[in-house]
């Protein structure tokens, strides 16, 4: 390895007080600034979580915790349990449960602590009280330790089925809250917009482990002279990424998890299996910038787990470094301004593409795990307001396209300003000759409350100096609805 030169020493060490001055900057104010703000009402200001206060000198208390290892959590896979084997497998019986047991009862018995060889490490402990008691995911965390040592927050090896799935996957227990804002149902297309290296993915599936276990029933049909069963899913989730090394261990990751019937047979497979039918899961190599990579109005849920800065991450790298002669890249290759970019550049094509794939009616999870204002609240309000300036597009195109078939010079004595506001309000119904009224969007932020974390403008946000230094994140997380815009007289 190349040793660093004292001028590159010196660079690396000016852009490391920047970056640190820069992420500093980042908490000089509370994370939520909402309207009272602007009011000068600073009572109504969010109160933030246990261990925070609302001061400037929140990174002094931050800073030291970050760098602290990640605290993980073991969350529990469903599909490891004997009783969805039984029923599931192809080469078994299809039946449904017993009239007194339920699917999602038969999921429960398949405790993964009864078997001593199949149960969590001892040291854990159980994360349902930080969860919402109608989830059916399972997490154990480590206790909160003062250690700074990366040996003290390692898990085991997971232990393996007799199906080869793997019990546990190991994840920041903040990293499950995106996916529980989303909520995923079974009658509903899932997008799983950047989905390696697929913890959030997993969670998802694990929170639909009764549903796909009722859907994998097999289906009648019948003919004139015989009744076949036929089993059939239709695939619904979809779990995209661009990179292909990222989606190769993507698969990996589902492959040691998701029992095969559900997945799609894998492209090293050179035979053709039933999964292939069955599959409830496609996988997707699209880049979610490009606005042509989904079709509009397809999915019915997104999560959209943007690619970040994590700053968390760099600066385990930096405290790791401090001593050493080799220089961490990303530190050289940042700026000031590289989250801004980010921001622009990527997360904000990605979100407006989620949106425009987005069903009326639907429900998007935005989240990142950086601590950046830009890549975070800053995203989401850019969103909102390219999503305005459509909404007038479409409404100047649709006035346009009026006033040309009414007349070039609105002979009718009609203005410009008077046929945008009637193609935007709708209070004008189209005749027969005319073009119909534009289709708006009405793109709103849900408010949501966790027992972790603390309020944003416009999402939540989990840090890991709250709770008492408890660890966790950071993650931040936005949900999104979209819906049409009302017109004036519509009923």
């Amino acid at each position: 390895m190349v040793k660093a030169t004292q001028k590159e020493k010196a660079r690396y060490q000016l852009l490391r007080q920047k970056l640190l001055d820069t992420y500093k900057g980042y908490f000089d104010t509370p994370l939520a600034l909402p309207s009272c703000q602007k009011s000068g009402d600073e009572s109504t200001l969010p109160t933030l979580g246990p261990g925070t206060e609302n001061t400037q000198h929140r990174w002094d208390t931050l800073y030291p915790v970050l760098l602290k290892p990640t605290r993980h959590a073991a969350l529990l896979n469903t599909f490891h349990g004997e009783p969805f084997f039984k029923q599931q497998i192809p080469s078994t019986s299809t039946s449904p449960p017993s009239a007194d047991q339920t699917w999602n009862e038969a999921i429960q018995k398949s405790s993964l602590l009864v078997s001593p060889q199949h149960s969590v490490p001892d040291l854990l402990e159980d994360a349902a009280p930080w969860l919402p008691s109608t989830t059916c995911l399972r997490l154990y965390h480590f206790p909160q330790q003062q250690s700074h040592s990366t040996k003290d927050y390692l898990l085991p090896p997971p232990s393996k089925n007799a199906h080869n799935l793997k019990n546990y996957y190991c994840l920041d227990f903040a990293s499950i809250f995106p996916v529980l804002a989303l909520d995923p149902q079974p009658d509903e297309t899932i997008l799983d917009m950047t989905a390696a290296p697929g913890g959030k993915t997993l969670a998802m599936l694990n929170h639909l482990a009764p549903s796909l276990l009722a859907d994998s029933s097999s289906t009648t049909t019948t003919t004139t002279t015989t009744t076949t069963t036929v089993s059939r899913i239709i695939p619904r989730f979809h779990v995209n990424e661009l990179d292909f090394q990222r989606r190769k261990r993507l698969r990996v990751v589902l492959d040691e998890y998701v029992p095969p019937h559900l997945l799609p047979p894998s492209p090293s497979s050179s035979t053709s299996s039933s999964s292939s039918s069955q599959s409830i899961i496609q996988i997707m190599g699209k880049d979610a910038t490009l606005d042509s990579s989904f079709r509009p109005e397809t999915y019915d849920k997104i999560l959209l787990d943007a690619p970040c800065s994590s700053e968390r991450h760099v600066l385990h790298q930096l405290h790791k470094q401090d001593s050493a002669s080799n220089l961490h890249k990303d530190l050289l290759n940042w700026s000031p301004s590289s989250s801004d970019k980010t921001a622009k550049n990527l997360q904000l094509k990605m979100l407006v593409n989620a949106i425009h794939a987005l069903k009326f009616g639907g429900t998007l999870v935005y989240s990142t795990c950086s601590i950046s204002p830009y890549e975070n609240d800053g995203v989401v309000e850019n969103m909102l307001k390219v999503i305005d300036k459509q909404n007038r597009k479409r409404v100047k195109e649709a006035a346009a396209r009026r006033r040309r078939n009414t007349g070039a010079h609105n002979q009718d004595g009609e203005s410009h300003g008077e046929a945008e506001e009637e193609a935007e309000q709708g209070s004008r119904h189209p005749t027969n000759d005319e073009e119909p009224q534009p289709e708006l969007w009405k793109v709103e932020v849900v408010p949501t409350t966790w027992a972790i974390g603390e309020p944003t403008t416009h999402g939540w946000m989990i840090l890991p100096d709250q709770q008492q230094g408890a660890g966790w994140g950071p993650i931040y997380f936005c949900k999104i609805v979209k819906t049409r815009k009302k017109r004036r007289g519509a009923s």
